[in-house]
């Protein structure tokens, strides 16, 4: 666990911009997960990261790796339809997921 003080200083080192892609890491691990509420705790972490408009696709990402929508317009341009994209992005997902931890299927009884 990081400490009040080890936090602030990598706070003030430049370490934030890592943060955006240790979250966006962390949102596909709890999509893969199907873990709801650890998800949207990352995404609204994420959002805060990305407030500034720097790497703001990430939050879209994060929202398309958990079948989530968007919620409200998006100002990311993609370079391919706003779909193909999405469909990559859970696709991912679904290619790591084990059957029955999908949206809306319960987790396996071993508690995982």
């Amino acid at each position: 666990m990081w400490s009040i003080e080890s936090k602030h200083a990598s706070m003030s080192a430049g370490l934030p911009f890592l943060h955006r892609f240790v979250g966006l890491a962390l949102a596909f691990h709890h999509a893969v997960r199907n873990d709801g509420q650890d998800l949207a705790a990352t995404i609204s972490r994420l959002s805060e990261l990305t407030a500034t408009g720097d790497f703001i696709c990430f939050t879209d990402i994060a929202h398309f790796m958990a079948a989530l929508p968007l919620p409200e317009s998006s100002a990311t341009r993609w370079a391919k339809d706003e779909d193909d994209v999405r469909s990559a992005w859970r696709g991912l997902v679904q290619a790591r997921q084990e059957p029955g931890t999908g949206p809306g299927e319960s987790q396996p009884a071993s508690g995982r």
